[in-house]
């Protein structure tokens, strides 16, 4: 995989040892006269979620070639790289919806209330069994509690284990 594709960018490379024996890789981007470093720690590099990244982009890896287009119902956009590709194809697609997002269900209108949750015929209703009654409570006092450290702390301990993540 090639870092320098961009013709505007520059892009180095380091491993940083931040303990004996653990190192860091920091990347350095140069752009429009702007640095900006990234360091991926051994975790990142380890995780899943980079493991199937750096896949993609291997089988991705010069797959748009110059003059291509993309078309969708119709309509064709000419493309010279694959996120101009993926910015076309969600935009096709987000034609006609209206994605909205509440805090709660009290916040819905009936209508929406009927179609989303109340609806008997389309709704699934699960059952949710807690083991750790002690620990659930913990863990959603931490994430729902007024104590801002607390939950900083925890995501930042966590985010890297989280392999399915609901936005």
């Amino acid at each position: 995989m090639q870092l320098n594709k961009d013709p505007l960018a520059s892009y180095s490379g380091e491993l940083v040892e931040v303990e004996p024996n653990v190192f860091n890789l920091v990347v350095a981007r140069i752009q429009y006269g702007i640095d900006r470093a990234f360091t991926l720690s051994k975790a990142v590099l380890a995780s899943g979620d980079f493991r199937v990244i750096t896949e993609m982009a291997e089988k991705l890896d010069g797959l748009i070639q110059v003059g291509a287009k993309i078309e969708v119902d119709n309509k064709s956009l000419s493309i010279s790289k694959f996120s101009e590709a993926m910015d076309f194809i969600l935009l096709q697609g987000r034609k006609g919806l209206s994605i909205q997002r509440y805090k709660g269900l009290g916040e819905m209108n009936p209508e929406q209330l009927w179609e989303t949750t109340m609806d008997y015929e389309a709704r699934r209703l699960l059952r949710v069994d807690i083991e750790d009654a002690v620990g659930a409570d913990l863990i959603f006092s931490t994430l729902m509690g007024e104590e801002v450290s607390s939950r900083r702390e925890f995501i930042e301990k966590n985010a890297l284990a989280v392999a399915n993540l609901d936005v």
